[in-house]
């Protein structure tokens, strides 16, 4: 999938979203759907797989928050693109082909990169990048202001021990689900998708995920949620996990931090973070 426009805009500025076709995990999609509610209104779709196929003549300001490296040679973007570099991520299979020269110096030129995790800061510093940690552009989605109360305890992507433990500890409804999903490149389906979790999340009384994308975005809606490190790529996770409660398997197991059947309110560590991410893409989009 390259550029669609979806409408021309009455603006001046034109705003484009980032998008992920090909992806298999419904966290881009949850993603996508937080930098479109920083944005004014969304004029284009970007594959982040074609953000180099831009086509040349208006200039498309582009929030950037994703995973990259998949495709070394799509970068950098196209001319066009006026990029916003924040809550980026790059796995280390990546990081090493994706930062080669001509990379580098278009991402100095328009440093400071904003890395979502430590792990990827490491990269872009090694590199001689001017660079922070912005965390993840899901801190800043909000709880819907109508939903429905529905409750219940929300299991995304758990091993099959905390199922058991949690049904057998609680007569609440307990819900699986999945952010595994088919190479669809519907990006309405895959979006609506996304859509239809978050407001699941929104509406439970707890969450356990070993999903990122579901603990944060848990996290920012208010819903209590705890994170299991149940992962062999949890480097992804570093300087995040303060903001949320994690721990491993057995940790969950023992009922010790974490109670389903009267979960403790998040810690607000990370509003100061969501702030600074708002206030950023603010300023980049001049609204």
């Amino acid at each position: 999938m390259g550029p669609h426009v979806l409408r021309s805009s009455s603006t001046s500025a034109c705003y484009g979203l980032l998008t992920f076709p090909k992806s298999q995990n419904v966290g881009d999609a949850i993603q996508a759907i937080a930098a479109s509610r920083l944005l004014p209104n969304v004029d284009m779709l970007i594959d982040r797989e074609s953000i180099h196929r831009v086509p040349s003549g208006r200039l498309i300001k582009v929030v950037g928050n994703a995973w990259y490296g998949h495709n070394v040679e799509n970068w950098p973007p196209s001319e066009s693109v006026q990029f916003l570099p924040i809550s980026m991520h790059l796995s280390p299979r990546a990081a090493e082909s994706f930062l080669s020269k001509d990379n580098i110096h278009y991402l100095e030129s328009i440093a400071p990169i904003g890395a979502r995790d430590l792990h990827t800061l490491s990269y872009f510093q090694d590199h001689g990048v001017p660079s922070y940690v912005s965390g993840c552009l899901t801190l800043t989605l909000r709880r819907p202001r109508y939903i429905a109360p529905i409750g219940g305890i929300v299991l995304c992507d758990v091993p099959q021990s905390i199922e058991e433990f949690v049904r057998f500890n609680t007569r609440k409804r307990v819900d699986i689900v999945t952010h595994d999903e088919s190479d669809d490149t519907d990006i309405v389906s895959k979006m609506t998708r996304a859509s239809r979790l978050l407001r699941k999340y929104a509406s439970a009384d707890a969450v356990i995920t070993t999903r990122l994308h579901a603990a944060l975005p848990a996290l920012a809606m208010g819903t209590p949620v705890y994170l299991v490190l149940a992962v062999d790529d949890a480097y992804r996770f570093t300087g995040l996990l303060d903001y949320v409660r994690h721990g491993t398997v057995d940790e969950f197991l023992s009922g010790k931090d974490f109670d389903i059947n009267d979960p403790t309110a998040n810690a607000e560590t990370y509003l100061d973070r969501a702030s600074d991410l708002r206030e950023r893409v603010a300023s980049f989009l001049e609204l």
